[in-house]
């Protein structure tokens, strides 16, 4: 099983989130929140499963750089490590912010807004998003990324340029 600190656990677990985004959990387990974490710390971070619209550990692992992507080894525990270790690293977020889900991106977040400006690690970011951001509506990111892993932007107009295929990588044009 995998340990969750309390300042942690609000930022990525949820127990409603979880439930409807897991039909078959929500029909094992109802909403019971109690067993629905006692499945995420068990079986489902290791399944590399989102419990939280603001932390999804496949999406960390998988977009925060090749070097992460190689040390975790495709080992969703070992990227949960790595967030544990660093969310509250002030360098790490200086030198390398992180995207944490399709919809909360540190560097933009602590760029966008005032207030956020003076905020030096990714934990206090997304605790600022989850008790202030949200609540007023903010944007924590420039865009979504939707099921199929395709990013679609608040502003702007997407052109796709050419069809990504199992040789080559697509190309998509904002503007």
């Amino acid at each position: 099983a995998t340990t969750i600190s309390e300042e942690l656990k609000p930022l990525v677990f949820n127990a409603e989130y979880y439930a409807e985004k897991y039909p078959e959990l929500k029909a094992a387990y109802g909403t019971d929140e109690a067993q629905l974490y006692n499945h995420f710390v068990n079986y489902g971070l290791e399944e590399g499963r989102c419990a939280s619209p603001y932390f999804d550990v496949r999406f960390y692992m998988n977009n925060n750089g090749e070097q992460l992507r190689e040390h975790c080894h495709g080992d969703y525990n070992v990227a949960f490590a790595h967030f544990v270790k660093y969310v509250s690293d002030a360098n790490e977020r200086k030198n390398n912010p992180k995207l944490l889900s399709p919809t909360f991106d540190c560097a933009y977040y602590g760029s966008a807004y005032a207030d956020t400006k003076t905020l030096t690690t990714e934990l206090a970011l997304l605790q600022h998003f989850v008790t202030v951001g949200e609540a007023e509506g903010r944007a924590a990111s420039q865009g979504f990324m939707d099921e199929k892993g395709i990013t679609y932007h608040r502003k702007g107009t997407k052109t796709i340029v050419s069809q990504a295929s199992c040789a080559t990588a697509g190309t998509v044009k904002y503007s």
